[in-house]
C-alpha cells in the first residue's frame, strides 16, 4: 500500500524534526539497556503509542515519536523485558494511559536525564520529578 507523495513528505518532514530533536543518536544509547544491547548505526522512529490496527496517525506528531536504532525499534515488540523497561523509560506509553494524560506529561529518558516532549523540543526535568511522574502514571516507584 502507498501513502501517496503528500504523505510521504510529512512523514519526511515529522522524521526530520524528531530526529533532530533527539541528536540524531537511538533514546536507548547511554541507558543501561544500551550496554546489554548496543545500538546499531541505522536510526528509524519509535511510536510511544503503538498505531494499532489501521495504522491510525493519532499518534505521529513529534511528542509522539522518539528516535532508537533499527536492533532496539525490533527488540521492543518482541522482548517483555526490553518492552517494560521501555514503559518505564517513556519510550512506550500504554493507549490507555497516552489518552489519559496526554504524552506531553509522561516523561522520556534520554540516556540517563529526563525530558518532557513538546511538538518539536525537549525540556530537562530533574530525576526526581520524572519518578514522581511516573510514579503517579504507573502507581509505583521506578526502582
Amino acid at each position: 500500500m502507498s501513502i501517496g507523495k503528500r504523505s510521504r513528505r510529512d512523514v519526511n518532514k515529522v522524521r526530520k524534526i524528531v530526529f533532530q530533536r533527539d541528536n540524531d543518536t537511538c533514546v536507548v544509547r547511554g541507558s543501561d539497556w544500551g550496554i546489554i544491547s548496543p545500538c546499531d548505526d541505522s536510526l528509524t522512529i519509535q511510536h510511544r503509542v503503538t498505531r494499532g490496527m489501521g495504522s491510525s496517525n493519532m499518534f505521529d506528531a513529534p511528542r509522539d515519536l522518539v528516535t532508537m536504532c533499527a536492533t532496539h525499534n525490533a527488540l521492543e515488540p518482541v522482548s517483555a523485558d526490553f518492552r517494560s523497561f521501555c514503559e518505564l523509560s517513556g519510550w512506550s506509553v500504554r493507549r490507555s494511559y497516552a489518552s489519559q494524560w496526554g504524552l506531553n506529561r509522561i516523561p522520556v529518558r534520554y540516556g540517563q536525564e529526563w525530558f518532557l516532549l513538546d511538538g518539536n523540543e525537549r525540556f530537562r526535568i530533574t530525576e526526581s520529578v520524572a519518578r514522581e511522574l511516573m510514579k503517579d502514571l504507573y502507581g509505583e516507584d521506578l526502582d
